[in-house]
């Protein structure tokens, strides 16, 4: 029996296409005092369970790291301020974390950080990309994915479609005297 290497290869591919896809749109948690975290592009929903506020800054690095994000404790938007220069540039925004559930969406701006403070305990839960994000990575694992069942069927055709014609796996139609047989 003949080994298919590429078609192997290509279950291979399908299976990391899936891996990536279910790592990069699963929710992440951390429960702690003092936290520090990356949100990606998503949204954070986080749960100060203590009676005193905590403090979360939230910061970005590089030209393009500027960002907003929207807070069910804030009354508007926050954005960013620049900080720095050159090689430490950075992008920081601060905001106070009451006690109770605060949810954070990042509006603007993606690879954001949070650093959360002051001792109370804290459980956060993390999606870190946005619905539309995440649809588009589901999309694009889903193509390799019949991307490469479509390769391995395509390139394996003569052993499978001989097993569904009844046969020995043989796919040519003509017999021992070159006439088509039935």
């Amino acid at each position: 029996m003949k080994i298919n290497f590429k078609a192997i290869l290509a279950v291979v591919i399908a299976v990391l296409a899936v891996v990536w896809a279910v790592s990069s749109v699963q929710q992440q948690s951390y429960t702690g005092t003092d936290l520090t975290f990356g949100i990606g592009s998503g949204t954070v929903a986080i749960n100060n369970v203590s009676d005193a506020s905590s403090e979360a800054r939230l910061t970005s690095t590089g030209t393009r790291g500027a960002f907003t994000v929207t807070s069910s404790a804030a009354e508007a938007p926050i954005l960013a301020v620049r900080e720095g220069s050159g090689r430490n540039l950075v992008y920081v925004a601060t905001l106070e974390l009451p006690p109770g559930i605060t949810e954070i969406n990042l509006t603007r701006g993606s690879n954001v950080n949070m650093e959360i403070t002051g001792g109370n305990q804290m459980e956060v839960t993390v999606t870190p990309q946005s619905p539309s994000e995440q649809s588009t990575t589901l999309l694009v694992a889903a193509v390799v994915v019949v991307a490469a069942i479509a390769y391995t069927l395509f390139s394996s055709r003569q052993t499978w479609m001989g097993m569904l014609r009844g046969g020995s796996g043989r796919t040519d139609t003509t017999g021992a005297s070159g006439t088509a047989s039935a």
